[in-house]
């Protein structure tokens, strides 16, 4: 498959769109075969329209948290802590390639002059991205994936996000419509809550 096609034309300031990945791939359909291009259309499309190798983390239904340190490994969460997952995202340019691209995605800038970014890529995952001298070695990027399902207070509370005796404090606010604080890690787990 020839992907410099695509590459010439994000060069030229094209931004890469569904139907150019499909019209790169559809080029070498015949020696890809018909599941070779749907590999081809994914692989290709993930890398210059998703996360790339971190494409299959984000769309991992548990995962709530990507977090990439560098080249020094990539971690998820899917509800009880961050845990080491094998990802190979190459070496200090690969990986500040993919923040940038990343930053890109979410309509925002990321280079020396702007060092950090901020920003809601077009899935509705949260980006957060910095580059050395602001951290060590390469680029670092956390991924907050955007709840895909609507917890109840039961569920969460089997969940252990809260004890048992919250629970009818918090339906009683809830009810109630009260403004209310909770405080504490980005992990399932509640610290406090506070009313305001």
């Amino acid at each position: 498959m020839n992907q410099s096609v695509l590459w010439e034309h994000i060069r030229a300031g094209h931004a890469p769109t569904p139907r150019r990945v499909d019209d790169v791939v559809a080029r070498s359909a015949l020696t890809l075969g018909r599941g070779g291009v749907e590999d081809a259309t994914t692989e290709l499309g993930d890398a210059v329209l998703g996360a790339g190798p971190l494409e299959p983390l984000l769309l991992d239904e548990a995962v709530t948290d990507v977090l990439v340190n560098g080249t020094d490994g990539v971690w998820v969460d899917r509800g009880a802590g961050l845990e080491p997952v094998a990802c190979d995202l190459g070496d200090a340019q690969a990986v500040r390639r993919l923040a940038v691209r990343l930053a890109g995605l979410a309509r925002r800038r990321l280079d020396e002059a702007s060092p950090f970014v901020d920003g809601l890529l077009p899935s509705g995952v949260r980006l957060h991205a910095m580059l050395p001298p602001l951290v060590d070695g390469a680029a670092h990027i956390s991924l907050r994936v955007p709840r895909r399902r609507i917890s109840t207070l039961e569920h969460l509370q089997r969940s252990g996000s809260m004890p048992p005796d919250w629970m009818p404090v918090l339906d009683a606010i809830v009810r109630g419509r009260h403004s209310f604080v909770i405080s504490g890690g980005t992990s399932p787990r509640v610290e406090q809550v506070m009313l305001l």
